[in-house]
């Protein structure tokens, strides 16, 4: 499932899915955040994104854009 929206100044997207096969969890249909996006502007492209959260890592953009990369450990914490 893909839910998202834009503004004039922000937008936001977020994919759900089920969980690779796997994972030995009592919860193993429950769906999991595949990605998930924050851009300026109305349309996503790499330009404008600010914030991109993937299965394995958080990556944020600086205000001189550079980009910092937090892998994942544990807990995902988001955008």
């Amino acid at each position: 499932m893909r839910l998202g929206f834009a503004g004039g100044d922000f937008g936001y997207a977020i994919d759900f899915g089920l969980p690779a096969s796997g994972r030995g969890t009592a919860f193993a249909l429950d769906p999991e955040i595949k990605r998930e996006s924050i851009w300026s502007g109305l349309v996503l492209r790499p330009a404008a994104l600010l914030c991109g959260r993937g299965n394995s890592a958080v990556r944020t953009r600086d205000q001189d854009g550079r980009w910092s990369t937090t892998p994942r450990s544990g807990r995902m914490t988001a955008c």
